[in-house]
């Protein structure tokens, strides 16, 4: 991504709901500055300056957890 100056960032208020639904259905904040086409850092700075990453900080972390076990049945003779 080209080095943009503030000015040239998107107004991310207009987005604020939007970005509020993708985060509480497990959307990572990378994907989401990703399909605003914003930097990661700008979007951090926003979402912490706004309170939204306090507001939904007890959401699933799925990229955070081991990926699930599956149980697997043996027959026994």
């Amino acid at each position: 991504m080209a080095k943009t100056s503030k000015r040239d960032m998107p107004n991310l208020e207009s987005y604020r709901e939007a970005i509020t639904i993708m985060m509480r259905y497990g959307g990572s904040i990378e994907t989401i500055a990703i399909k605003l086409d914003v930097p990661y850092n700008y979007l951090l700075g926003y979402l912490n300056k706004k309170g939204i990453i306090t507001q939904l900080k007890n959401r699933s972390w799925t990229y955070k957890g081991k990926p699930k076990r599956k149980n697997r049945v043996t027959e026994k003779n």
